[in-house]
Parts: C-alpha cells; sequence; structure tokens
C-alpha cells in the first residue's frame, strides 16, 4: 500500500470516528440541566475537529483519486469496478451535503441527517471495497 492510500485510509479512519462520536453527542447523549436538556460542550469541540480535518480528507481523496481510480478507469479494469465508483459517487454527496451544511443550508436539519446517512453508507462500502476479493 502506498502512502497516498495509507493517508487517506487514516484520515477517514479519524474522520469516521469523531464524526460517529459527534452524532451520538448530537443526537443521544444529552444532560438535564435546569433549562431542560442540553448537549455537552465536548460536542461543539467534536466538530471543529471534524471541519478541521475534511479538508485533509478532501485533499488525500484527490490524490488517491488522480493515483488509483483514473488509472484503473483507464485500463478498464472490471475488479472492485462497481464499489470504487459507488464510493466516487457517494464521495461527491458527502462533499457536497458537508458543504451545504457549513455554508449554504445552514440551520436546516434535514441536511445533516443526509450527510449522515451517505456518510454510514460510505463506510459500509468502504469496507465492502477493501474486502472485496474480485
Amino acid at each position: 500500500m502506498n502512502k497516498t492510500k495509507r493517508y487517506f485510509h487514516l484520515i477517514l479512519i479519524i474522520n469516521f470516528i469523531v464524526g460517529f462520536i459527534y452524532i451520538a453527542f448530537r443526537y443521544f447523549v444529552k444532560r438535564n440541566t435546569d433549562f431542560g436538556l442540553e448537549s455537552y460542550e465536548v460536542q461543539r469541540y467534536l466538530q471543529y475537529i471534524h471541519i478541521v480535518l475534511v479538508p485533509f480528507l478532501v485533499f488525500s481523496f484527490g490524490c488517491l483519486f488522480s493515483e488509483h481510480v483514473v488509472p484503473k478507469l483507464r485500463k478498464n479494469e472490471r475488479k472492485k469496478k462497481k464499489s470504487g465508483l459507488s464510493l466516487v459517487i457517494l464521495s461527491v454527496f458527502m462533499i457536497a451535503s458537508g458543504y451545504c451544511i457549513q455554508i449554504v443550508l445552514r440551520g436546516y436539519e434535514v441536511v445533516g441527517i443526509f450527510h449522515s446517512i451517505i456518510s454510514v453508507i460510505f463506510i459500509l462500502f468502504y469496507v465492502y471495497h477493501l474486502s472485496k476479493k474480485i
């Protein structure tokens, strides 16, 4: 495995863990205060960490795309082609929805839910892609 793939795997795993913990704190882990249910302070910091790490993930995806995906498409290799192209398409939706959360549609809960669902589907396809023999 070359450096680009290792870097992509590492940053993706870190981002997924941070994002998963963030979602858990955002939707499921609350504290009861005098003013009702509130989020823990750590939720905000998890979101900041995720936002700071994502540009590195997008950059590494671009490098991986040029070093891995494009050569495979040019050679017309069939091995792992469907799962790989599915990952590319899911990446586009994941990046676009993440952008919409932060910039365009701030405050719309449905975009965050869509982003979370796409991210989980991406991780499932990613594990399948890595474990697939054919």
